[in-house]
């Protein structure tokens, strides 16, 4: 968890700062999201025990391709079965094992996939509502501004969020093959 942690914090912030300690580049956080990996892929291989394995071995194979270091992001990634998918689990039992997304997205209009690279092409991966409202017009954020079209990936306060799949190690694998101009291989 602390490797999938540190993924998003390289992902999401500008800059690291680590226990108080000096303004650092966010790639500080893939550095340790590796050394967590790594760790942690040794931990199950002593417990036999291959869901964390393939978990760990996604979730490093994703910070070396963010270091830009795809031949090693391969050797991870080609050991992931296709199959494989990691969750962060949410539930129903009580507030804080909910998934905020779901309230933000479908009730609240805190985010919308208005004017995204999703809507404009259609992404299958990401379907959404063009929400109306009474009078036939777009339902607005939460701004009043913005147009609000709902996603509809998740939808309730339950729902599983993938932290890693086989499917995205497929993908990587075809990226790093693409980066060295071999089409054949990425197909």
């Amino acid at each position: 968890f602390a490797g999938y942690a540190n993924r998003f914090l390289g992902e999401n912030v500008c800059e690291a700062v680590i226990d108080g300690g000096p303004r650092q580049p966010n790639t500080e956080h893939f550095v340790r999201a590796e050394s967590l990996f790594t760790r942690a892929l040794t931990l199950a291989g002593a417990q036999n025990n291959t869901a964390l394995s393939n978990a760990a071995l996604a979730g490093r194979a994703q910070v070396r391709a963010w270091q830009n270091r795809w031949t090693d992001a391969v050797a991870d990634a080609v050991l992931v079965p296709a199959t494989f998918r990691h969750n962060a689990v949410y539930s129903v039992n009580t507030t804080r094992e909910n998934l905020d997304l779901a309230t933000q997205t479908i009730n609240r209009r805190e985010v919308t996939v208005f004017n995204t690279v999703w809507v404009a092409d259609r992404d299958v991966r990401v379907p959404y509502d063009t929400v109306r409202t009474a009078t036939g017009g777009f339902q607005t954020g939460q701004d009043g501004t913005t147009r609000f079209f709902r996603q509809r990936k998740y939808i309730t306060l339950g729902d599983p969020v993938a932290l890693a799949r086989g499917s995205d190690m497929l993908l990587r694998r075809a990226v790093a093959a693409l980066r060295g101009n071999d089409v054949a291989a990425a197909r």
